[in-house]
């Protein structure tokens, strides 16, 4: 799958907001987690993972930063 400069936007915003919730209360918001559902399709089994206490906070984390990177690596080798 292709990604656009919309998605990687939203994909990096979504980042901060996780990031600050997990800084200001340790977890994260049932709306985030949601949101994240939708927008990272390819995170389904680490959110899965988070959400069954497999991973914790900062595993699943790292696990989105990775998909980020790869899909920014993804869009700037398409240019």
């Amino acid at each position: 799958t292709s990604i656009n400069l919309a998605d990687l936007k939203n994909r990096a915003d979504l980042m901060k907001t996780i990031q600050k919730e997990i800084q200001e209360t340790g977890n994260i918001g049932v709306d985030t987690l949601q949101k994240l559902s939708k927008q990272y399709p390819e995170a389904k089994e680490a959110l899965y993972d988070y959400m069954t206490g497999v991973k914790n906070e900062a595993e699943l984390f790292a696990d989105l930063e990775n998909i980020y990177n790869n899909d920014k690596s993804q869009y700037i080798c398409m240019f």
